[in-house]
């Protein structure tokens, strides 16, 4: 979120095109209210299109109100907008500019969701437990997560039990990372995602049926190479089906060019994606820009060749904290889903509502990669920039609250209750499914216009250090 997107924000700032909508343009700065009575011309600007009216002519002449603009406007096209203001004294934009979404009714009802479908805890091999993961993804501004820890399901089931006596708006998923053993070499992993049952367990503790299963599976494929593996495959993917998950096929790039144990063989992979037994393709996730790179490749690849499958972005951390690989909060899924729930986060991956994130880990806020169709790449980019980053705000203080509950800190359950639903009602003037406002300026604005009237009758009109009566100082370059 950039400094000038923090002083103002249009409620709602996602609309549906093609109907009329009232926008409300509130100043999220006292400096920035609006003077009442006073008349804006809006520009309003469609960023993948030309502007129907003349550079000169407003779309709206509006009188300010309340320290507010409000207007009604129907967007016609699908994208993003910007809208512009000047007064009637000033013949230049002011240096502001507040960001509109419009949407097609198709995917305009759909709420979006931050998470991650790939994580691990000391169960396995990560740092953290469970119910700190969890924590963890609250504080960076995530709406759902998950532990998927290396053959053991029950650490995602850990990570939601610690929080059952809290009422909490974030979604605990259930999974694992299943390695289906076999005598072939390199490994293969598969993340078994939301499904109600471990998989791995069923090879830990009866490898009696497993290897018996594995075997009658291996005469249903031709000799070969890859017999073993294939095999090994569809007995993880049919046992996620059966269990109501999704499989997802994680990280085939792992190690580009260091170790091949980590890689998944070319001709392996292709008959792995048209083999019709996975739900989605981690596109991004535990893989170095390396690996990224050639993943993004592989994938643009199949697409042209006609192939289609969702794909998901996930960190694979190991680490919530001082994560060496600078993976966590910084690869994760946006899911558009109808609800906050698994059974709607399930949906929203199984009809390829979600896009993977990128983001440059320690490089400025805004640099980032997002990976989809054109269309749901140009709106997740708008929310990553004007609505995650506002709800990631309202969700640390949760995060915090929650990893002081595992601690049992007095009233720790108590703040996260009264803090419970901001982040959906915030969604709600977002997306316009409210007519409230998220924000009251009232008190806020009222004290600030009082000591605007003491600044006036103090004698120093002008905001800053200098007084009227001094006289301008000439700056040299190179001097102090």
């Amino acid at each position: 979120m950039t400094d000038s997107f923090r002083r103002l924000i249009a409620f709602p700032s996602v609309v549906e095109t093609g109907k009329p909508t009232e926008i409300t343009l509130l100043p999220l700065r006292g400096k920035f209210f609006f003077e009442d009575g006073k008349e804006y011309s809006l520009f309003i600007h469609p960023m993948t299109r030309y502007r129907a009216l003349p550079d000169v002519e407003p779309d709206e002449v509006i009188k300010a109100k309340d320290g507010c603009l409000k207007f009604s406007f129907t967007f016609p096209h699908e994208g993003e907008y910007q809208i512009r203001f000047i007064t009637e004294d000033l013949n230049k934009p002011v240096g502001h500019i507040v960001p509109v979404y419009a949407l097609e009714n198709d995917l305009y009802p759909l709420r979006p969701l931050k998470g991650d479908f790939h994580a691990h805890s000391d169960r396995s091999d990560g740092r953290d437990d469970p119910a700190q993961v969890m924590a963890g993804f609250r504080k960076n501004g995530y709406d759902f997560g998950i532990v998927t820890d290396h053959n053991r399901y029950f650490g995602s089931e850990e990570a939601a039990e610690a929080f059952d006596g809290i009422d909490t708006d974030f979604t605990f998923l259930k999974g694992e990372e299943v390695h289906a053993p076999g005598r072939d070499y390199p490994k293969l992993h598969i993340v078994n995602l939301m499904s109600s049952s471990s998989v791995a367990r069923i090879y830990v503790k009866d490898r009696e049926r497993y290897d018996r299963e594995i075997s009658q599976l291996e005469e249903t494929f031709p000799e070969g190479e890859y017999r073993n593996m294939l095999a090994r495959a569809k007995w993880v993917c049919d046992h996620i089906h059966a269990a109501g998950g999704l499989a997802v096929l994680p990280h085939p790039f792992w190690q580009p060019g260091f170790d091949p144990v980590y890689n998944v063989a070319e001709p392996l992979l292709k008959t792995l994606f048209g083999s019709g037994w996975f739900d989605a393709y981690e596109i991004v996730g535990a893989m170095t820009t390396h690996g990224i790179n050639l993943s993004v490749a592989y994938f643009n690849d199949l697409r042209a060749e006609g192939f289609s499958m969702p794909t998901v972005g996930s960190s694979d951390e190991h680490a919530t904290e001082g994560d060496p690989e600078k993976r966590f909060g910084n690869l994760f899924t946006v899911a558009l889903a109808e609800e906050n729930t698994p059974g709607a986060i399930y949906c929203a991956v199984k009809n390829s509502l979600c896009a993977a994130v990128e983001r440059v880990a320690g490089g400025p806020e805004d640099e980032y990669r997002v990976y989809a169709s054109f269309r749901l790449t140009s709106y997740v980019r708008f929310l990553v920039d004007n609505y995650f980053s506002r709800t990631r705000l309202l969700c640390e203080p949760e995060g915090e609250l929650m990893a002081e509950y595992l601690l049992g800190v007095e009233g720790a359950a108590e703040a996260l209750g009264a803090l419970k639903g901001r982040t959906k009602r915030f969604y709600e003037a977002f997306f316009g499914r409210t007519d409230e406002m998220f924000y009251s300026l009232g008190a806020y604005r009222a004290l600030y216009l009082r000591y605007d009237a003491v600044q006036s009758e103090y004698g120093v009109p002008q905001r800053g250090s200098r007084l009227t009566d001094e006289p301008k100082l000439i700056k040299f370059p190179g001097g102090r």
